[in-house]
């Protein structure tokens, strides 16, 4: 059951929404139970929250609450991605001592999705915030080899030199 209520959960993100207002509350039910069985990790999840769902007023030292079961993911160039194809809203960088890898039942695994929270939600304290985001920031205490999930290797290819350039 674990696996078909959490690949189910993620795989739709109208069921979040259904299961805050209540139309769908079973299915919480379930999912946070499925949840509870996952093994905590330490790690630093983000998400781009759309305009309008986060308070205008944020700043250092203000509390935010990420809604019942809420699900990151912990490849930081996710976040890039969506911010480079137009993607606009608030930035979260996360650092969490009790997400929940829920990857590997998620439609998508490579996004590496943790939930976070239980059935109330969780409460965060803004450290700090900034205008605009880079790469370096969303990257900036991650280690490559280990947290941005194989593509670190990338700069391990070899370097190709075209024959025409070594050709006289």
């Amino acid at each position: 059951w674990d696996a078909f209520v959490l690949r189910l959960w993620s795989s739709d993100e109208r069921l979040h929404a259904l299961a805050l207002s209540g139309e769908a509350s079973e299915l919480a039910w379930f999912v946070q139970q499925a949840a509870e069985r996952l093994t905590k990790e330490t790690v630093t999840v983000f998400a781009v929250v759309p305009d309008g769902r986060v308070r205008a007023d944020l700043r250092d030292g203000s509390h935010l609450v990420l809604p019942a079961l809420s699900t990151l993911t912990a490849d930081p160039g996710i976040i890039w991605g969506m911010v480079e194809s137009g993607a606009t809203g608030t930035v979260l960088k996360v650092h969490l001592r009790s997400a929940r890898p829920s990857c590997r039942f998620s439609v998508c695994p490579e996004e590496q999705e943790r939930m976070v929270g239980d059935i109330a939600g969780v409460k965060l304290v803004v450290r700090r915030t900034y205008s605009g985001t880079s790469p370096h920031f969303l990257f900036r205490g991650q280690d490559i080899a280990s947290r941005t999930f194989g593509s670190s290797q990338f700069p391990q290819f070899p370097l190709v030199v075209p024959d025409a350039a070594v050709q006289p």
